[in-house]
């Protein structure tokens, strides 16, 4: 988990996928994704028109709860090679878990707003 930074308040609009794809681009929820994309060290950004941002930590868990607009996954080179967008913002809770010897991505969204109590309808194991 030492391996997975965040960053706030960033300026995400330029972002393209130059050479890659993007999953179901006609969704509410499209994601690119570059080709060839390889992590050691990640760091999750979050645009600036994201907001009510709350920082969620746990045994092996780490994230954030909040009206969330776009996020992108970029590598040690500063590379973003994944970003998802939200458009218009909604209520998420994103999570990074670690559980056996594996990372997930954990992504409840909803149209009704919530609070952090909605972790205990996940199994960390």
């Amino acid at each position: 988990m030492d391996s997975i930074d965040f960053r706030f308040n960033q300026s995400l609009d330029h972002l393209k996928v130059g050479r890659g794809e993007v999953l179901e681009p006609h969704s509410r929820l499209p994601v690119s994704i570059c080709y060839g994309y390889k992590y050691n060290d990640i760091t999750i950004n979050v645009d600036n028109k994201s907001d009510n941002i709350k920082l969620i930590n746990g045994k092996n868990y780490k994230g954030f709860l909040g009206d969330l607009n776009r996020v992108s996954f970029s590598n040690e080179k500063e590379e973003h090679d994944i970003f998802i967008d939200y458009k218009p913002k909604r209520p998420i809770l994103f999570l990074v878990a670690k559980i056996d010897s594996a990372l997930y991505l954990i992504t409840i969204n909803s149209e009704i707003k919530f609070d952090e109590s909605i972790l205990s309808i996940i199994d960390f194991k």
